[in-house]
Formats: C-alpha cells, structure tokens, sequence
C-alpha cells in the first residue's frame, strides 16, 4: 500500500506542476498585465490543487477497487 500512496503523490505533484505551469506561462512571459498576474496565479494554484487532489483519488480508488477484487472468493487476479 505505501508503494500505491507514494506512486500517487508524485504522480499528482507531477500533474500539478504541469497544470500549474501551463495556466501561469502567459503571466510568467509577461503577456498579462501586472494587475491581472495575481489573478491568473491564484487560478492556477486552484486549479492544480484540484488536479493533484482528482489524481490522487483516481489512483488510489483504482487501487482499492483492484484489492478489494482480488481479495474476494474465487477471483483470479
């Protein structure tokens, strides 16, 4: 399980970053005006945070659900 966990933070970290990086590149090459750069930062924290947190419980659903299969009578996994 702590193998499932740690695949799934850096996998969201990751996934974060690159969200993160992608919504902010118009005020990091200073195409946005400095009063709207607060802005577009604050929209890309939010959005990655949402994206990490999405990755994380998408993976970590996928695993239990995977477990919880194998661990039933029967099963072949």
């Amino acid at each position: 399980m702590t193998v499932e966990i740690g695949f799934a933070l850096f996998t969201g970290a990751l996934s974060a970053g690159a969200v993160f990086a992608l919504l902010a590149l118009p005020a990091f090459l200073g195409m946005v005006s400095a009063g709207a750069r607060a802005g577009v930062y604050a929209l890309a924290g939010t959005v990655a945070a949402v994206a990490f947190l999405v990755r994380v419980v998408r993976v970590l659903s996928r695993f239990d659900r995977r477990r919880s299969a194998a661990d039933e009578p029967g099963s072949r996994a």
